[in-house]
């Protein structure tokens, strides 16, 4: 209403002003990050190399998406139903920063997720989930779409990389949308963590696991919603 103030030197009422966005087709959406910092150029170049990869794909190959994810224990607060006239309010236990850390793989085309439940974030612990998705994936060729962060670099990984026989395929920088993982991680916040607090870690990890026990009779959802967003970068 101050743009219109201002630009027009009318006031109008809150309402008219919806009417009248809507009207001229405008919606109103929860913006989504873009990250400036991202190179097109390399993520075209990536969305193009990933095209060729599913199109050349042999019958006993899969894309492998890894990622690291944490939920914490404290109320992750989001849009509720209540009654009008009604405090929307979640119970919090103060919980402090305790969190939930693990490792993530969505399989494609398989539609499979592997996890792993860590402590930290490190080399040892990178070389270790590695070595679990290889024995999930015993036959297959491997190809491994992850990101560049500290924990996925180094003497342990590399060794542990060509130990499974797994092939890396860089994410250019600044490109998370471009890892079929982060929908999965999202959907598990949004399970477990949306205005739920926890009082004890150990119950957060016992429904983790039941949640992803889960993913077993969930193939098909999985495929449809944990797809690499490479949407312009060339892919077809």
């Amino acid at each position: 209403m101050a743009f219109v103030k201002q630009r027009f030197g009318q006031t109008i009422a809150y309402r008219t002003a919806i009417g009248y966005l809507h009207r001229l087709n405008f919606v109103r959406k929860r913006p989504r990050k873009r990250l400036k910092k991202a190179d097109p150029n390399q993520q075209k170049a990536f969305a193009a190399a990933l095209q060729e990869l599913e199109r050349s794909r042999c019958a006993r190959s899969v894309t492998v998406y890894l990622d690291q994810g944490q939920i914490w224990m404290d109320v992750l607060l989001r849009l509720m139903w209540c009654l009008k006239g009604k405090p929307a309010e979640v119970d919090s236990f103060s919980p402090g920063k305790k969190k939930l850390r693990f490792y993530l793989a969505v399989v494609r085309p398989l539609g499979g997720v592997i996890t792993l439940q860590v402590d930290w974030f490190n080399q040892e612990n990178t070389a270790r989930f590695l070595e679990k998705v290889r024995s999930k994936l015993e036959r297959y060729r491997i190809d491994l779409v992850w990101d560049s962060a500290p924990w996925n670099r180094g003497v342990i990984v590399r060794q542990a990389l060509a130990r499974d026989r797994i092939h890396s395929q860089r994410l250019p920088a600044y490109s998370p949308e471009m890892n079929a993982a982060e929908p999965w991680i999202k959907w598990v916040k949004e399970v477990l963590a949306e205005n739920t607090c926890w009082l004890e870690l150990k119950a957060l990890g016992r429904a983790f696991n039941g949640f992803v026990a889960s993913m077993s009779r969930r193939a098909q959802q999985i495929l449809r919603r944990c797809v690499p967003q490479t949407m312009g970068y060339y892919w077809q």
